[in-house]
């Protein structure tokens, strides 16, 4: 009779406070994971935004001092997007501008460039601007991790 009673007791199974304490270590686990994640996206996204900026900036200044066509070309700064144009001036008709969306999550913002206004046009051969300055990409729905690019007078591009 007493082995009957010690077999019971080591066949209890699973108590309710068991299952609530390993769900509940899943779910703090699962938080921070989400959390990490989460961090990692949007640095990721930011990163690769500038990259992007940089590159269509480093584009229209180097087929300028290369006199591409003959031309002077300049990149035009909105919300949204970054408009590579034919210079001296932007126009949203013209058919040979290049339109680069900023990822939706994304938003050009604080944009202040000497002379005020929203467009760098490089000069031809040397590749500077008169309208060097900085401007943030950011996430549209924050201030978290955003990143300033600076726009020196000699047309080069940073974060």
């Amino acid at each position: 009779m007493r082995t009957a009673t010690l077999r019971s007791q080591n066949n209890r199974g699973v108590t309710m406070l068991e299952v609530v304490v390993v769900i509940s270590i899943g779910a703090v686990l699962a938080t921070m994971a989400f959390s990490s994640l989460r961090t990692f996206w949007r640095s990721r996204t930011v990163d690769v935004g500038v990259e992007n900026v940089l590159s269509i900036f480093s584009r229209a200044r180097l087929d300028t001092i290369s006199s591409r066509d003959g031309n002077a070309y300049g990149v035009h700064l909105e919300s949204d997007r970054l408009i590579l144009y034919v210079g001296p001036t932007y126009d949203a008709a013209t058919t040979t501008n290049v339109t680069m969306l900023v990822d939706s999550a994304l938003r050009i913002k604080y944009v202040s460039l000497e002379g005020g206004g929203t467009d760098v046009l490089f000069k031809k051969w040397t590749g500077g601007t008169d309208q060097y300055g900085t401007f943030v990409l950011d996430f549209a729905s924050g201030t978290t991790s955003p990143a300033t690019i600076t726009v020196s007078g000699t047309g080069i591009s940073a974060f």
